[in-house]
């Protein structure tokens, strides 16, 4: 009887644990740990993780790098794409970066997209080869994998 009793009970909790993942519409995908390797602006690799916490239907966040720890900020969850900010500082000098990733399994795609980026004051061309007056900012991709 008590056998059957704890069959009964296990059946009952996995089934409530599916229909409330199934309704938080798929924030709970994203809860955990994250961890990858981006390039940096001088072609090191940096070393960054993420943690991702779950509260009802919002999605919390912080970022882990070599020095330091960020909040992440802006979250915002549609499906299987997630998307948020976040704000760094340096020196004084204060930037944003808005990062999207798409989740497949226990990976996650990743683009940073510098936001405040402003484009350089017009002046003469340079003459010498290999110059040039204009400032790209293109996105960088990566790939995080969950640990837990």
């Amino acid at each position: 009887m008590f056998r059957r009793f704890t069959v009964k009970a296990g059946a009952l909790l996995f089934f409530a644990v599916c229909a409330l993942a199934a309704e938080n519409g798929g924030v709970a995908g994203f809860s955990g740990i994250w961890t990858g390797t981006m390039t940096d602006r001088n072609g090191d690799p940096q070393d960054l993780s993420f943690r991702f916490t779950q509260s009802g239907n919002v999605l919390k966040g912080k970022m882990y790098g070599d020095n330091e720890s960020l909040a992440v900020t802006g979250v915002k969850v549609s499906g299987k794409e997630l998307s948020f900010s976040v704000t760094t500082e340096l020196n004084g000098q204060v930037t944003t970066f808005l990062y999207t990733g798409i989740i497949s399994g226990n990976e996650m795609e990743v683009s940073r997209t510098r936001l405040d980026l402003k484009p350089p004051e017009p002046k003469q061309p340079d003459t010498k080869a290999g110059n040039s007056a204009s400032k790209s900012n293109p996105p960088q991709t990566f790939r995080l994998k969950r640990l837990t």
